[in-house]
């Protein structure tokens, strides 16, 4: 019989096993899949940072060249006769067009233009590169127009003498650009700035693409991992309870086997022998802190003495001051003791008024 129960909990120690192997596989995969994720996401951010870096640098060299080659060919006049439409008839500013215009094509670039402080101190465009064809349109800029808000700054550091560059995409009304700003000398003097303007939409939208990939492929990771999990979490939870209820069931029958034994035991030393080890598996079965037995007292069966106790770990022992206690202080558990009756309370405190003794 014991052989039997033994080798039933071996197939039951089996199966738990099995079922925590499972359990932790699902989890490696779906830390995997996470690992996988993170990895992908890194190198995605990787890429388009590259990306990025790889087209700011090739834009700030080509701005540089472009600045190179017309730096030395500005004189002052050409950043204080042009602050109107009809500025625009004049030999130098149609020569200074075509030269800006010609070099914006040469180079690929969106726009090159000059730009300067009117006689009220704002930042106006001076010689506009567009094709003039595109004169009446929204994108080309007549001498005097207003400067937009998002490249203002990048031409104040150059009329203060300081070459600007963009270090990421800039986002106008007009695109998505690089755009660099240089000071334009003569004779040593800060007279304007030129500025440059290269497009990156094609930049953009790869970086915008590849955000995107990571995103999905984040969404769909999720999901994919829930998916994965939940099932096993629950399938978790039941091997759970299964485990606990064989736990109970293992423990109530280590008891039984306990009391059968100390029914069979000869002398009541014997028997006395047997109980420390009862009380422990009570204690473990109802996950007690404390399992006592009290006896009456030989020389005065009044009183009560605690004369075993079992305690969980942790739990200071309180066999010494439980010696001796009369009955009249637990008269009410007496009478239902006495009765061959058990007690029990789920709440210690509901007994206050019930029970004010005890």
């Amino acid at each position: 019989m014991t052989f039997v129960s033994e080798l039933d909990g071996l197939k039951s120690k089996s199966k738990f096993d099995l079922n925590r192997s499972v359990i932790g596989l699902a989890f490696g995969i779906a830390f995997l899949i996470l690992f996988i994720v993170v990895y992908t996401f890194i190198l995605q951010r990787n890429f388009a940072n590259e990306i990025l870096d790889s087209g700011i640098q090739s834009n700030t060299l080509r701005a540089t060249s472009v600045y190179k080659k017309v730096e030395n060919e500005f004189l002052q006049s050409d950043f204080t006769d042009f602050f109107t439409k009809e500025d625009m008839k004049k030999d130098r500013y149609v020569e200074l067009q075509k030269k800006l215009n010609d070099l914006r094509h040469f180079k690929s670039l969106r726009y090159l233009y000059t730009a300067g402080k009117n006689s009220d101190g704002k930042l106006v465009y001076i010689v506009d590169g567009l094709d003039l064809e595109k004169l009446e349109t929204k994108d080309f800029r007549v001498p005097g127009s207003e400067i937009e808000s998002e490249v203002i700054p990048y031409i104040e550091k150059a009329l203060n003498g300081e070459i600007s560059y963009s270090q990421d995409i800039m986002r106008t009304d007009w695109g998505h650009i690089y755009t660099a700003c240089f000071p334009v000398f003569n004779s040593e003097k800060i007279i304007g700035a030129l500025c440059v303007e290269i497009d990156m939409e094609s930049i953009y939208s790869t970086m915008k693409e590849s955000n995107y990939r990571v995103v999905l492929l984040s969404l769909i990771t999720i999901i994919v991992v829930v998916l994965l999990l939940v099932p096993f979490q629950i399938f978790f939870r039941k091997n759970r309870e299964k485990e606990r209820r064989y736990k109970e069931q293992l423990e109530e029958a280590s008891m039984l086997h306990q009391i059968a034994i100390m029914e069979q035991a000869e002398t009541e030393d014997s028997l006395r022998e047997l109980i420390p080890d009862l009380l422990m598996m009570l204690g473990h079965y109802t996950g007690a802190e404390r399992t006592y037995v009290f006896e009456k007292d030989d020389d005065d069966p009044t009183n009560y003495s605690n004369t075993y106790e079992w305690c969980a770990y942790g739990i200071e022992p309180q066999i010494e001051n439980l010696q001796h206690i009369p009955g009249s202080m637990m008269s009410e558990w007496c009478k239902v003791l006495n009765r061959g009756e058990g007690i029990y309370f789920d709440d210690i405190e509901k007994i206050k008024d019930t029970m004010p003794g005890e």
